[in-house]
């Protein structure tokens, strides 16, 4: 159906035939279908995605092709789709799409929903197979049988396209509306137009804006229809589609602390030993912090929008003190973009930092500190360590059971100086600078007094930060991570550096 077929919806049309404001409204009603129609339906929804980010995933992903193969034989799923993938995006070996197909087809016997779906993808597109809409069904269904979100929103749009199917409103609305509650941010968006625009359900301009309110909460780009809608509906529909949304990410919090053994947890209840401030530098979990924070600790927990969530160390270097640390499943995290390696500190250059300067003591918010650079050596500041050495995950204090720790100089030029009135919870946050790209890891160690703890009113001091130019050559050790960090790079906007950092701050609490 072309969006000049729709009916005006009733509300946009009363304002049309009362007033100049109404006309106006009515006109951007007809923007919306027509952004509806022509980029939901013209646009390609569908995709080949990277491998899941688990950390069994992540260590399956830095075999060599032959250990790779031979653990895809013995029916490991992720094995499956790594090899899969390596296979169809040409991933360190010759691009080979019928060993891609025979491995996602492997993957997706297995009961492996990210294969099924992908499997679906590719027969529904016809790439490199001949087209079989009927058999891209089958195997996105058994996805979507499993609760799969984006098997769910892919099966919404083919019916609402008309994708090799014949095209069904009530079919689409039902699979994305079950999408949108397993928090597929574009299917949040796609149920709010079909609301908008009455296409397979009633006309709902609150539930609407309810399901737009969760789809911007999940960083889908809602702006131009969200201002449309909030011309058109009252205050009190305003707070109760808002009071919707709440509980409904609320619900996605709760769900994602129980899936993590949140509740169950002992060390829990009996609160942190210490914490610190870490960052986040890619959407799919990796956080950087300092060391020292985690050194002692056999439990990392980190405080974000949905929770406190458990995080694993993936990688640390004591004389550089910083660690890499990740989180479980995917939550489209805020992140804010490091500095190249050629960047290097400036005497005298103002920097700012996020922190949760109280550090294991409760604090809803991160401070913001400023300060300027007033030399460009300092020291190395884990002393605790008689050995500096650089581990991966399992490696604690120089401790291995395959790995031989490596020593490190630990000379200070690693670190740089600055002042500013930092608290000891500010450990592990992202020193930024003027042009809005982290240049490296709050590092110092201290007590602070209790009358700024209790005041918030904080002392300047010396402190010291690590350069980040001598942490980013251990990225490579992690499989695909500088390309996200890259990625991270090309977004960034000076304009917006200041929000971006305040929001991919998190708090890091060890048990």
């Amino acid at each position: 159906m072309c969006c000049m077929e729709m009916s005006l919806p009733s509300r946009f049309a009363y304002h049309f035939n009362h007033n100049i404001s109404g006309w106006l409204c009515s006109c951007l009603v007809l923007a919306l279908i027509f952004t509806f129609n022509s980029g939901l339906r013209a646009a390609d929804p569908f995709e080949v995605f990277a491998p899941a980010s688990t950390q069994t995933a992540l260590e399956i992903g830095k075999l060599p092709l032959e250990e790779l193969t031979e653990l895809a034989k013995k029916d490991n799923v992720e094995a499956c789709y790594e090899l899969a993938y390596r296979y169809y995006t040409g991933k360190n070996v010759v691009q080979d799409a019928k060993a891609a197909l025979i491995w996602f087809n492997q993957g997706a016997k297995l009961g492996d929903p990210a294969a099924q779906t992908t499997l679906g993808v590719i027969y529904l597109q016809g790439k490199d197979v001949a087209p079989d809409a009927t058999e891209a069904l089958v195997w996105l269904e058994k996805a979507a049988a499993q609760d799969f979100a984006r098997a769910q929103y892919n099966l919404g749009i083919i019916y609402l396209n008309g994708n090799g199917v014949e095209a069904d409103n009530e079919k689409a609305f039902n699979w994305l509306q079950k999408a949108a509650a397993n928090n597929d941010g574009q299917a949040q968006y796609a149920l709010a137009c079909m609301y908008l625009t009455a296409q397979g359900v009633t006309e709902d301009y609150l539930k609407a804006y309810k399901w737009l309110l969760v789809a911007e909460y999940n960083d889908v780009d809602v702006k131009m229809v969200k201002d449309m809608v909030e011309k058109t509906i009252s205050a009190y529909e305003k707070q109760k589609a808002l009071e919707a949304a709440s509980d409904f990410v609320a619900k996605i919090k709760n769900k994602t602390a129980a899936d993590a053994g949140q509740k169950s947890d002992q060390n829990l209840a009996e609160g942190p030993v210490s914490g610190g401030t870490g960052f986040f530098i890619t959407k799919d979990g990796y956080i950087l912090t300092s060391y020292h924070v985690i050194r002692s600790s056999k439990d990392i927990r980190v405080q974000t929008s949905l929770g406190l969530i458990p995080a694993s160390l993936v990688l640390y270097d004591s004389s550089n003190d910083f660690a890499l640390l990740k989180i479980e499943g995917y939550i489209n995290c805020k992140t804010v973009a490091l500095a190249g390696s050629d960047y290097r500190p400036q005497l005298g250059s103002p920097v700012w930092t996020y922190g949760y300067r109280a550090g294991a003591r409760p604090q809803e918010k991160p401070d913001f500190v400023n300060g300027k650079i007033t030399a460009l050596f300092g020291q190395a500041v884990d002393s605790s360590a008689t050995k500096p050495t650089v581990g991966f995950r399992g490696l604690w204090q120089g401790k291995s059971e395959n790995k031989t720790p490596l020593s490190l100089d630990s000379a200070n030029l690693r670190f740089f100086q600055l002042e500013c009135n930092a608290g000891p919870g500010n450990a592990g946050g992202a020193v930024v600078d003027a042009q809005g790209a982290v240049i490296g890891i709050f590092a110092s160690e201290f007590d602070a007094s209790e009358k700024e703890l209790l005041t918030n009113e904080w002392t300047v001091r010396t402190h010291f930060a690590s350069k980040l130019a001598f942490i980013l050559p251990f990225f490579d050790a992690v499989s695909g991570l500088n390309d996200k960090i890259e990625a991270i790079r090309q977004e960034r906007k000076l304009e917006e550096a200041a929000i971006q950092a305040k929001n991919a701050t998190v708090a890091v609490f060890c048990y």
